[in-house]
This record gives structure tokens, sequence and C-alpha cells, in this order.
């Protein structure tokens, strides 16, 4: 199961999913991809799209992003050091603040005092610099000095990414997990039905009242594991689930889709 999962979110991440991030990348930029779409898990967001995500203009957009959500700043300010420049026989230049398409390169002698600034412009500055100072204001990002940041509007998220594409994306990772058990019915007068992986283990159970039951919570809980690096929560993948289980077995079902999902794996019957 956990080698499914990986296939899912690291390998086999098709075509059509990998395009819907990179249109979230050109239409949200990086910043809010991450923080509305990816739940702030880089990682993930790597996975799916590759080293597109590298980009000089998704980089560049994240620092203008974040400058323009929390002003220019000093990399003293968020516990960064100066970032190299320049140097010559009679002086040193360092990067220690970043506006929102330029940076202030300061200037010390041979003794490294301070002997006057300059601004240069972000389309002036090569890509390792660019890629330089994207490390430093990522991992300010992460660690959350810079606060709440990316708040685009609503009416743009929706825009951006449609309801369906969500539910496209985790209907082709169950898919492929479900192609993997054994569906078997268990009562002929009644529309009841146990799913068994390749062991002949019991994983998921359907009454005749329409309730899956979770039997094997273990496996549940990997399955369900897709909701935290997508940002989803319980009940909406829940909805997802039952929608796609019913259009899965809709010959199997009949006139009687599932209902609710149920299972006990702790003493609230949550999961």
């Amino acid at each position: 199961m956990r080698e499914l999962i990986k296939r899912i979110l690291r390998e086999n991440i098709d075509q059509d999913s990998k395009d819907v991030f990179i249109d979230l990348l050109d239409d949200a930029g990086l910043l809010d991809t991450l923080k509305y779409y990816a739940n702030n898990n880089f990682s993930f967001l790597y996975s799916v799209v590759g080293e597109v995500i590298f980009s000089r203009k998704y980089i560049e957009g994240f620092i203008r992003d974040i400058v323009d959500k929390v002003g220019g700043f000093g990399l003293s300010e968020i516990n960064a050091q100066p970032i190299f420049y320049d140097e010559t026989e009679n002086e040193t230049k360092e990067i220690n603040y970043i506006g929102k398409d330029r940076v202030v390169v300061d200037v010390y002698d041979v003794q490294l005092n301070p002997i006057g600034d300059f601004s240069v412009s972000f389309y002036n500055l090569s890509d390792e610099m660019i890629n330089q100072i994207f490390d430093v204001v990522f991992e300010a990002y992460q660690d959350g000095i810079f606060g709440e940041v990316g708040l685009m509007e609503q009416k743009t998220k929706n825009k951006v990414i449609t309801e369906n594409e969500v539910t496209d994306f985790i209907g082709e990772y169950l898919d492929e997990y479900f192609n993997t058990l054994n569906l078997v019915k268990i009562n002929e007068e009644n529309i009841e039905f146990y799913w068994y992986d390749v062991n002949g283990k019991k994983i998921f159970y359907r009454n005749h009242w329409g309730m899956f039951w979770v039997i094997d919570c273990i496996e549940f809980v990997n399955l369900k594991s897709i909701i935290e690096p997508l940002g989803l929560d319980s009940v909406t993948f829940t909805n997802i689930l039952l929608n796609f289980l019913n259009n899965k077995y809709e010959e199997e079902f009949g006139k009687q889709p599932l209902q609710q999902l149920r299972n006990e794996c702790n003493e609230y019957g949550e999961w």
C-alpha cells in the first residue's frame, strides 16, 4: 500500500495532473499554489511538476509575492546571513536587503567598514543569485517568519482550480488502489460485499443499508494519507470516496448506492 502511494504521489503522476499544477503555478504563482493547493508541502509539489518548479519565473515570482505581502526586509530581520555579491581588491559587496523587484547591495572597504550601497534589479541578477535569494526567503517562509502570507482572493482560487480537477486527480489514485482488491458478494439476496486484498484479508465491507465499513484501519489510514499533501479535509475526501465507489461499482450496487462511511478505528468511530 505504501508503495502504491509512493507511485501516485512521486513517480507516476500522469501528464494531466502535472498540467493542472503547472497551470496553477502560471496563474497563482508558487506562493499561493503551495499554500492553497499543496498544503505548503514543497516536496509534494516537486513530485508532481518536477524540475520545472525551479524555473526562474516561479522562484522570482515567489520572492516578489512575499515582498508584496510583507514589504521589503533586511536579511538580518529574517535571521539570514548577507548574500555575497562581488568583491575587488579594495571592496566587498553583499546583498543585505530584498525589495519587490530589486535588492540593495552594501559596499565595504578592506576593513569591512560600510562605504556605500547601490540597488540592482532582479532582471540584472544572475540565475545563481536569484536561486540564493530564493533559498534564503523560502527557508524564512517555512520557519513562519513572515507569518500568514498567501492571501489570494477566494474568487481567484476558485477560478484557478475546479472541484472536478481535484476529484479526477484523486479518482485516478483510488482507481489504482481498488483495482488491487477483490470485490466479493456475500449475500445473493442483499447487496453485501467484502473487499479482500491479494492475501485474502478483509479490508472493507458494504452492508445492505448502504454503509461502507472500514475493517482494516491501518490500510485505510494509508489510503487517506493523500489528503494531507492536497490540503483536503476528511469530509471532502469521504464524499469523493463514496462517489467514486458508487460510480466504479454501479453495476454491482444497482439502485442502492453507498450512503455513508463507518468504522470502528477509535472509540469515537472517526478516523
